[in-house]
């Protein structure tokens, strides 16, 4: 996890926000938590020879005052249909 948080860290953009290309915002949870959460979806796995449609997902929530990276989850596509906005919410209060 060290190397992906890293991988992030590099990608904050100047006005500290993410790129738009490859972090995508969770739906439902704008508005609810003081904290933005995304998704990356293209994620490369060495032992899954699939390139970077690996079928993971990595949620987390990105704190811009703190330059702050707090994972919330990792799943594989086929594992589960759909993130649970409350669930990020619920992380999102517990870093306040």
């Amino acid at each position: 996890m060290k190397r992906l948080e890293l991988a992030i860290i590099d990608d904050i953009l100047p006005n500290n926000e993410l790129p738009k290309n490859g972090y995508f915002p969770v739906r439902g949870v704008k508005g609810k938590a003081h904290l933005p959460a995304f998704v990356i979806k293209k994620f490369r796995c060495k032992s899954i020879p699939k390139g970077n449609k690996s079928g993971f997902r990595i949620v987390f929530v990105f704190d811009r005052s703190m330059s702050l990276i707090y994972f919330v989850e990792i799943y594989h596509e086929n594992k589960k249909e759909n993130l649970d906005p409350k669930r990020i919410i619920e992380a999102c209060k517990s870093l306040s």
